[in-house]
């Protein structure tokens, strides 16, 4: 619902935004932990570790055992000190799905082993995929929103949660702030600019591999 009040406030059409954002990944980070800089690493495990954990979920990896799922798929990644993905074999996201599927099997396995439990029929797949898509695009959408926190001042995006997402007309607003309409206006023209650059950068990267 967030997400859809701005894009409308934008004209920006949610079904085009929707394809682009499913099919994208912060290629940024990838390059960064290709090229080994010292803080890719860390944040390409902080961005993907929980949606590593909520297709685990989905896959019906037990709680108790996500963190090692993390870890698990993270080591797959980072096989004898090089970054594992080839671009050129397939989108990102697609290889991520694989590698969380075929380790959250492995622990599954063992963990139903270990307690003498026969394993649970294979999982719905098409039920899976749905899944995945959905929580990849909800992780997309999240990171927008989070860096148009981050870059706009916190008083622009106050006026503009306010309009978009509570529904207030601008006069209320400015007057809430003790500021004129044409400020609030303002404000939402900096951060539809803002916005724009934010969807820019996420639908492309700086080597725009294979989506």
């Amino acid at each position: 619902m967030v997400l859809q009040c701005i894009l409308h406030i934008y004209r920006i059409p949610y079904a085009a935004w929707k394809d682009r954002m499913s099919y994208t990944t912060h290629y940024s980070i990838i390059t960064g932990v290709r090229h080994q800089k010292d803080d890719a690493w860390e944040r390409f495990y902080r961005e993907y570790a929980s949606l590593i954990k909520l297709h685990g979920m989905d896959c019906g990896v037990p709680v108790c055992e996500l963190d090692d799922l993390v870890q698990n798929v993270m080591c797959e990644f980072f096989r004898k000190g090089e970054f594992n993905y080839d671009a050129s074999k397939g989108s990102f996201r697609a290889y991520l799905k694989r590698i969380i599927r075929v380790r959250s099997m492995d622990i599954l396995r063992k963990y139903y082993r270990e307690r003498k439990i026969q394993l649970a029929a294979e999982p719905d797949i098409e039920y899976l995929d749905r899944r995945y898509d959905e929580e990849y695009r909800e992780y997309l959408h999240d990171e927008a929103l989070r860096r148009l926190r981050l870059r706009v001042p916190a008083e622009d995006y106050q006026q503009f949660y306010m309009v978009a997402m509570l529904h207030r007309d601008v006069k209320s607003v400015a007057g809430f702030f003790h500021v004129r309409a044409s400020r609030v206006y303002a404000a939402f023209h900096r951060i539809n600019g803002e916005l724009a650059l934010i969807l820019r950068e996420i639908r492309t990267g700086p080597e725009n591999p294979r989506q």
